[in-house]
């Protein structure tokens, strides 16, 4: 009996384990849309949505290298590294001005190590480059800049478990706000007034200022303390703009039903690869020619699919409290209590 008492309570704490997981994600979705609470029964709907796309996403992230330690030292040995950073000093200054790495620390001591990601923002540049690959040499070859100021450590953890867990959060984000997209550009919407969309298009903009998504773990996002208490006071605002909407029930509905069939098919909305690309010498990266070569390394990217589709590299690092300069941001600088 004791035995059975003991699988059948091990069962029950799972089972609440994985509802409050579901729970924190359906407060995400309805934090990007929240006019879907005035569906019928949307959180049985989202619960159940969400937890195939969980799944899914969870074993996608479950394939990113194990997490790599950054610092000056280890880039220096590292190619993969060398994608990212140019130079060890580019290195200095993203952990420097990393708000998001200097804040952790100051709300975990006396942890002595973060685990994050490492996001870029992989776009076409109109630099042309030359390659060589054997004998042949390949001219007017468009770069991909490996932009300075897209460079970001994000999603900070104290382990790597949590680390891929928060990850999968942010993915759930970028899901509900395409859904939310899809809403506000459908054109043959016939239950939505032109003022009702744009307060959904208003919405969204503010959203994807913050970073919501994948763009927060690339660059994306507020620059200072002040424009994110504006974006906060703006999004504070349109919940009290949607909370006003006279819809009719079977738009929200409709809401809750596109949402829905969007995190049914994450696959045709976040799309994982590999890229080989060849280091540069200074700031760019430049697509690889088939073979790889010894200035060569594949790098993992995240595509969002879309006109345009938009790319972004990631990788997972661990950073020690050791190797953090002093922060140059003076977000970061008041508070600073490492010790």
């Amino acid at each position: 009996m004791q035995i059975l008492s003991r699988l059948f309570r091990e069962t029950r704490d799972r089972t609440e384990r994985r509802n409050d997981g579901l729970d924190r994600l359906v407060a995400r979705v309805l934090r990007i849309n929240p006019c879907l609470r005035r569906a019928y029964r949307h959180e049985e709907h989202l619960q159940t949505a969400l937890a195939w796309s969980a799944s899914f996403l969870g074993k996608l992230v479950t394939e990113l290298p194990l997490p790599r330690l950054l610092n000056s030292q280890s880039w220096a040995r590292d190619p993969y590294l060398q994608a990212f950073f140019a130079t060890a000093d580019q290195v200095s200054a993203t952990l420097a001005n990393s708000h998001e790495l200097n804040r952790f620390f100051q709300q975990s001591h006396p942890l002595k190590e973060a685990f994050a990601v490492l996001g870029m923002d992989m776009t076409e540049s109109r630099n042309l480059d030359v390659i060589e690959n054997g004998s042949v040499v390949r001219r007017h070859v468009a770069a991909i800049g490996s932009c300075p100021e897209t460079r970001q450590l994000s999603a900070c953890q104290s382990n790597g478990s949590e680390l891929l867990k928060e990850i999968v959060n942010r993915l759930i984000d970028q899901l509900a706000l395409d859904a939310l997209e899809m809403i506000v550009m459908e054109p043959e919407r016939c239950d939505m007034l032109e003022c009702e969309r744009a307060l959904f298009g208003r919405r969204h903009l503010i959203l994807e200022r913050l970073g919501i998504g994948i763009p927060s773990m690339a660059g994306g996002g507020p620059h200072d303390g002040a424009e994110e208490a504006q974006l906060g006071a703006l999004l504070d605002e349109s919940d009290h703009d949607l909370r006003g909407l006279g819809l009719l029930p079977e738009a929200f509905e409709d809401q809750l039903q596109r949402t829905c069939g969007v995190l049914l098919r994450p696959d045709l909305h976040i799309q994982g690869a590999t890229k080989l690309v060849r280091l540069g010498e200074a700031d760019g990266l430049s697509p690889a020619a088939t073979a790889a070569g010894p200035r060569t390394t594949p790098l993992g990217v995240v595509r969002i699919p879309g006109s345009p589709s938009r790319e972004f590299a990631i990788t997972l690092v661990r950073v020690a409290m050791i190797d953090m300069p002093q922060p140059t941001n003076a977000w970061d600088q008041p508070i600073r209590i490492y010790g």
